[in-house]
């Protein structure tokens, strides 16, 4: 199979690999400026639980999302018509997809984690919600962030101009395999470097993601749209920090 996955009419925008590297680039950027501006201003520290995750993770994501805007705008097109960000009322049954890839993933790996003698994941938004010291307030914009703001801005980014960028270029098999690489290995930067085991940790994360990543690519390419992909995302991740955060609290009380 040597044919685009998806060939591009005459009239589709065409987004680059540099697009996604802007995109990366400005969500470390929006919170960087964040965490300066709340140390200048305020005696809360970029380092505060609390503070990471209402304002510093939702504060990244903002500005991606706007990163992501400029691009499609600069391209004469929408997120619909450029990105296939569609979504239909069926697409949450596909929460229940994320579930299940959960579950598989979670029984396929834990075996590493216990070898290895890991507890943390690799994953900022699910290691954060493991901890029992986060507020009411904290808990919730943790789970909006997980199940809507994460799912949808790494989908536009990933499985919107990642894979459109592939896919003008390589066939349907090393698309999906391709955008799915990049989709784990850039999650390095949620792996806290200064761990001595980060490198072991990284390594198990990488094909956790992959395997999460390779349906999603798969999906969007089936449907031609964004929605199934982003309620699966939206229930990989939320389910996930429902079950840790509600393991940590019953752990508490006993």
């Amino acid at each position: 199979m040597t044919e685009p996955a998806t060939p591009p009419t005459e009239h589709e925008p065409r987004f680059t690999i540099w697009d996604v590297v802007l995109v990366a680039l400005a969500g470390f950027a929006t919170a960087l400026v964040v965490s300066l501006v709340m140390v200048a201003v305020s005696d809360i520290g970029a380092d505060d639980l609390t503070a990471s995750v209402v304002i510093l993770i939702p504060a990244q994501y903002i500005g991606q999302l706007a990163v992501l805007a400029w691009i499609v705008r600069r391209r004469g097109t929408t997120f619909a018509a450029g990105l296939r960000f569609e979504i239909e009322p069926g697409d949450l049954f596909y929460v229940l997809t994320g579930l299940a890839l959960q579950f598989a993933i979670a029984l396929l790996f834990l075996p590493l984690y216990e070898i290895f003698e890991l507890d943390e994941s690799g994953q900022t938004i699910i290691d954060v919600a493991a901890d029992s010291e986060l507020s009411l307030l904290a808990m919730v914009v943790l789970s909006v962030t997980a199940a809507v703001a994460a799912p949808v801005v790494e989908e536009l980014t990933y499985r919107g101009v990642l894979l459109r960028s592939l896919a003008r270029r390589m066939s349907v098999r090393a698309t999906i395999v391709v955008s799915s690489l990049v989709f784990a290995s850039v999650h390095i930067l949620s792996v806290d470097l200064s761990d001595p085991r980060w490198l072991v940790q990284f390594g198990i994360l990488v094909p956790q993601l992959f395997l999460v990543a390779v349906p999603l690519a798969w999906m969007t390419l089936k449907h031609d749209r964004l929605g199934p992909a982003i309620f699966t995302h939206a229930g990989f991740n939320l389910w996930l920090v429902i079950f840790v955060a509600g393991a940590d609290f019953f752990a508490e009380l006993s």
